[in-house]
């Protein structure tokens, strides 16, 4: 019975890992695509106040206009999704912990603290 709890547990937490993985993805490929596009809308309106005329982001003279979009996403992906990454999957601690403080100097403390 004790074996079966455990499995059982070590499984939803596997599926909890996925899900939370594939949620994260989602998010981050939503918030890269928006930053791209903001980015682009910037660039956009900068030239346009300037030079009085529209870029055409995608008809460059290089023909890599579409590569550069997608460097841009692909960028923004990987830099939010480390972050992401950090906050779901790394356990935050708890609470600080002062190495040179010991338990009892804690209840002491907490014990002198006016109510």
């Amino acid at each position: 019975m004790h074996s079966e709890n455990k499995f059982i547990n070590a499984l939803l937490t596997g599926i909890t890992q996925i899900l939370s993985g594939l949620l994260m993805f989602g998010a981050v490929a939503v918030a890269s695509i928006s930053l791209t596009a903001l980015i682009m809308a910037v660039e956009e309106i900068t030239v346009f106040i300037w030079k009085h005329r529209w870029i055409n982001t995608y008809q460059n003279n290089y023909g890599n206009a579409w590569a550069v979009v997608f460097w841009h996403i692909s960028l923004i992906f990987l830099s939010i999704a480390y972050w992401a990454a950090l906050d779901v999957f790394i356990p935050k601690n708890k609470k600080s912990v002062d190495p040179n403080i010991i338990p009892e100097q804690i209840i002491t403390e907490k014990q002198q603290q006016p109510k």
